[in-house]
C-alpha cells in the first residue's frame, strides 16, 4: 500500500495579510499620484483593477476596493 506525500490541504480562499497589506499600499500609491494630477481617474481605475490581479485578488474578492475614494473636488484635476 502506497502513501500519498502530496499536501491534500485545500488552499486558503482569503488572501493572505502580507497581499492585503501590498494592494492597499499600492492603492495609497495611486491615490496619491491621482491627487498630485500625475494620472487620470480613468488610468487610475485601470492601474488598480491590475494591481488587485498582481496581487493575486480575484475580480469578485469582496476585499477589492469598488473604487478609489476619489471626491468630486479631485477630480477636476
Amino acid at each position: 500500500m502506497e502513501t500519498k506525500t502530496e499536501n491534500t490541504v485545500p488552499a486558503s480562499a482569503s488572501p493572505t495579510a502580507e497581499r492585503l497589506i501590498r494592494y492597499q499600499t499600492l492603492l495609497a500609491l495611486l491615490d496619491t499620484l491621482y491627487e498630485c494630477g500625475e494620472i487620470n481617474k480613468e488610468t487610475c481605475t485601470t492601474a488598480g483593477k491590475l494591481v488587485a490581479m498582481k496581487c493575486g485578488l480575484k475580480q469578485d474578492s469582496i476585499f477589492i476596493e469598488s473604487g478609489l475614494d476619489i471626491s468630486s473636488e479631485q477630480s477636476d484635476i
